[in-house]
């Protein structure tokens, strides 16, 4: 009807649209930093606002494409800045040893992926990286990498307090059994 293609007009003008993240044309300042996207930026405020409330767990939806990766890396580096109280010099070689997190997810290529992205925004070797996915258990890192398939067999192996840090890629998967 025409009210309602009024109605749909008006909504349209009011909402503002968020592009979809682009690697290539992110602004680069040096090389291996980055500039977050408006909804990055955002999402980054909100999350060091909810640290800052005390709250220990956070939820990010977005659509495909935005960045969530990138912004999950550019945020453990904000979590950890905020922790260590050594802006910008977090990721020097001595800290590494401070830094626990765990990235799941349910599929290799997500891993892989997560594994590029968060090497290039927190400037640390891949190698520094724990994979427990395909084969590899390497549980005596602090910085780990799994498929929600192989943590099952080996989460144990963890304490329970451990990792400081933790993202689930994919949430919505975890209503399946493997995550069980």
């Amino acid at each position: 009807t025409e009210d309602f293609i009024d109605e749909y007009e008006k909504y349209k003008k009011s909402i503002n649209v968020q592009n979809t993240f682009d690697y290539r044309k992110t602004k680069i300042k040096q090389k291996n930093e980055f500039v977050p996207n408006s909804m990055q930026k955002r999402v980054l405020q909100k999350l060091r606002e909810t640290r800052i409330n005390e709250n220990k767990k956070g939820l990010v939806i977005s659509a495909t494409g935005t960045g969530k990766t990138y912004l999950a890396a550019m945020d453990i580096k904000q979590f950890f800045e905020i922790y260590s109280n050594t802006e910008n010099k977090l990721f020097e070689k001595p800290k590494i040893s401070n830094i626990k997190f765990l990235f799941i997810a349910h599929r290799e290529e997500l891993l892989e992926n997560a594994m590029n992205v968060f090497s290039r925004i927190l400037t640390i070797d891949k190698n520094e990286f724990g994979k427990i996915y395909g084969g590899l258990k390497e549980t005596n890192k602090s910085m780990v990498f799994a498929s929600i398939q192989s943590l099952r067999n080996c989460y144990n192996e963890f304490k329970h307090n451990f990792f400081d840090y933790i993202i689930v890629d994919e949430f919505h998967h975890s209503m399946s059994d493997s995550y069980l």
